[in-house]
């Protein structure tokens, strides 16, 4: 184990004070040995003399030290994720589209379904006026509107009766 390490929040020699040339992104400067609040990753002793040497950077949580062998295979995973990401962006935008499909077909259906309730209820009146027409028992003679009979149906009955015979006998 190296000298220098302080207790609490303090830094560890392991740890440089400013970032890494060529990282060009965010890094974690935690080596695990201090109980602070800051995440960890796994940092391995490189055998070097400097700090910076010494200290391998966790860059992404992938443990990829920032030698210059290693820009390589940081390359081949950027290259990576970057095809995957784009993988993706093709596949949501084609999940867009068909959502958008689906939703005019969703629409086509709703104003469907209310043409053919309408449709229904239109349909349940008719019948509901034929049902109640039939519990009558009444005769129903065409060509004679409902309620010109007037109170007296004998009297109306023989009216147009004799009317109707005396136009069949002229």
């Amino acid at each position: 184990m190296w000298g220098g390490v302080s207790s609490g929040w303090g830094r560890c020699a392991k740890i440089p004070k400013a970032p890494l040339p060529r990282a060009g992104i965010e890094q974690s400067w935690s080596c695990g040995n201090h109980r602070d609040r800051r995440p960890r990753f796994p940092c391995e002793d490189t055998g070097a003399e400097s700090a910076q040497a010494r200290m391998v950077v966790c860059w992404r949580g992938r443990g990829f030290a920032t030698s210059e062998s290693n820009q390589g295979e940081k390359r081949e995973v950027c290259a990576t994720l970057e095809k995957k990401l784009d993988l993706l962006a093709v596949r949501a935008q084609a999940l867009e589209e068909s959502v958008g499909v689906i939703e005019e077909e969703l629409q086509l259906c709703k104003e469907e379904i209310q043409a053919f309730k309408a449709n229904e209820q239109d349909l349940q009146n008719k019948l509901e006026l034929s049902e109640n027409r039939l519990r009558r028992n009444n005769l129903r003679i065409l060509n004679v509107p409902e309620g010109v009979e007037g109170t007296d149906l004998k009297s109306f009955m023989a009216a147009l009766i004799k009317s109707a015979v005396s136009l069949y006998e002229s």
